[in-house]
């Protein structure tokens, strides 16, 4: 829908009273030109983060943290990468994501 987003964007403006947003573009799959057609601001790109992949299932990292693992009852003098290689999963870098902000006085 042409100007579908934009819509959305005033209808939810005018029902709630935010005067900040923040918001994250992946830039492995956005090019993040509808958060400033909606008036957001690039404000910065972040570094390169992973996660973890097992067949066809893709996880956060913060599922399978060090402490979480150790918790779970995996041995702590292992490394959380030596771990989760053993159990037959793999890390996959992204590309980083830019951070938009949206200010209401804008």
């Amino acid at each position: 829908v042409i100007g579908g987003a934009s819509k959305l964007f005033k209808s939810f403006l005018n029902n709630h009273k935010y005067d900040n947003m923040i918001s994250y573009a992946d830039i492995s799959l956005f090019t993040g030109d509808l958060y400033e057609k909606l008036g957001f601001n690039f404000k910065y790109l972040t570094n390169p983060n992973y996660f973890w992949v097992v067949g066809y299932r893709k996880f956060h990292r913060f599922v399978f943290n060090k402490k979480n693992l150790v918790k779970n009852g995996f041995d702590p003098n292992m490394t959380e990468s030596d771990i989760m290689n053993k159990r037959g999963y793999y890390k996959i870098w992204s590309c980083g994501q830019m951070r938009f902000e949206w200010n209401r006085n804008n």
